[in-house]
């Protein structure tokens, strides 16, 4: 390669980050005494955490040149002088700052390697993506096959053959075309947001290059807790024709972005999230599921009809009824979800595909009252329902109607 010397890579392997199991997860393999030991701000060694994380081959968060705790970033009050025995307020609230810092780091890593794909190298392997037994270290899911943020933030980095790269040093933009073809009419369309949903400003850019103009900072008070670092969401949407037909193909990504200006190295920098998640309502989202009574392929819309904050990381799980006498583990575990973690605007609407695998489906039933189930509720059997959280987002399940069944009684 004569552009990049010394860069003739044709497959770039084992790139990857730190990871973190979903909070059901780690139950699992954890005992209750080792959830509440879990990792304090600033920690930098395996050897300065709980014995049972230790063994599990715990990874810091703390990067080691600016000694920044990126889990920790996220939390409120604000933490401005690390210390070890500063800690996040519980383990929820530790697990889902894992989950928001590793979907970023993930999403930052994925299109980083592809800002110089077919130039510097023709593909890139992540390692690794799951491991061979309950662990802490690097996966994007876990030993039960359950996904985490991590993964959903490389699914988002990745989305589409045409996609957007966001330079998270510079704010410059690139597209990526991994078809054989070439693509036509290409438009990149940002807008930002403050956290409570209102537009503060965005543009569209017609791609003539690659490499186009840098995204702006939108400087702007924040009145919630002025105090604090603002934070925007900058949703930007790539537009697109293949060169073989007229249709407009986009993918979209979501950034939480704070002023560049200041770096990312500030302690304090993402505390304004922590507040929406300690001081706001939880936000409360409208969700319907239905299956089909034939394939038992559910089918989920989700409505944001609250006006005060933005829906950020919407979680979607299939789960049996979580009623069941005892507290295991209910997930049903693989599923695959067409989308997941998800932010939304205020008013706005979205649909979530949910899948099982074909042994799983086949246990699977409509049941008399109109709702799928495993079993029969005679006979011991349970529902099938989706369960519904998120960073903000308050808990709840929904029961998964029978399409087919209600249409005919």
């Amino acid at each position: 390669n004569k552009r990049a010397p010394g860069r003739n890579i044709g497959f770039q392997a084992e790139i990857g980050s730190v990871s973190h199991p979903e909070l059901e997860s780690l139950k699992r393999f954890l005992s209750s005494d080792a959830l509440k030991s879990f990792p304090g701000c600033g920690v930098t060694s395996c050897f300065q955490v709980d014995q049972a994380w230790n063994y599990l081959k715990w990874l810091p968060f703390t990067e080691g040149v600016s000694g920044v705790d990126r889990i920790c970033q996220l939390q409120y009050p604000p933490i401005n002088n690390l210390i070890i025995d500063t800690r996040m307020d519980s383990i929820e609230d530790y697990s889902w700052a894992a989950q928001f810092v590793q979907y970023d780091q993930y999403n930052a890593l994925v299109q980083g390697y592809s800002h110089r794909v077919f130039e510097w190298h023709s593909a890139f392997y992540i390692w690794k993506t799951s491991s061979p037994s309950p662990t802490l270290r690097g996966s994007l899911y876990d030993w039960y096959l359950a996904t985490n943020g991590g993964y959903w933030g490389t699914r988002a980095g990745l989305s589409g053959p045409v996609r957007l790269n966001f330079n998270r040093l510079d704010w410059t933009l690139q597209v990526v075309n991994t078809l054989p073809t070439a693509f036509v009419g290409t438009t990149i369309r940002w807008t930002a947001y403050t956290l409570n949903g209102t537009r503060v400003a965005g543009d569209v850019i017609p791609v003539q290059a690659q490499l186009i103009a840098k995204l702006p900072w939108i400087q702007i008070e924040q009145e919630f807790m002025p105090e604090l670092q603002n934070i925007l969401l900058y949703r930007i949407e790539v537009g697109y024709k293949d060169e073989r037909d007229s249709t407009i193909h986009s993918t979209r990504n979501d950034y939480y972005l704070t002023d560049p200006s200041i770096g990312s190295h500030s302690q304090s920098r993402y505390a304004l999230l922590g507040a929406y998640r300690k001081v706001m309502q939880r936000v409360r989202l409208e969700v319907t599921c239905t299956a089909e009574a034939d394939s038992m392929d559910i089918a989920c819309k989700v409505d944001h009809l609250q006006k005060e904050t933005i829906a950020i990381m919407a979680r979607f799980t299939l789960v049996l009824d979580p009623s069941m006498p005892d507290e295991s583990d209910n997930r049903i575990l693989p599923s695959f979800y067409s989308q997941n973690y998800i932010t939304l605007l205020p008013g706005e609407s979205s649909n979530v595909s949910i899948n099982a695998t074909k042994e799983q489906k086949e246990t699977w039933t409509c049941l008399p009252d109109g709702y799928v189930g495993v079993g029969t509720r005679k006979r011991g059997g349970f529902f099938l329902m989706v369960s519904v959280d998120g960073y903000n987002v308050a808990q709840q399940t929904v029961l998964i109607s029978c399409i087919d069944l209600l249409a005919t009684t």
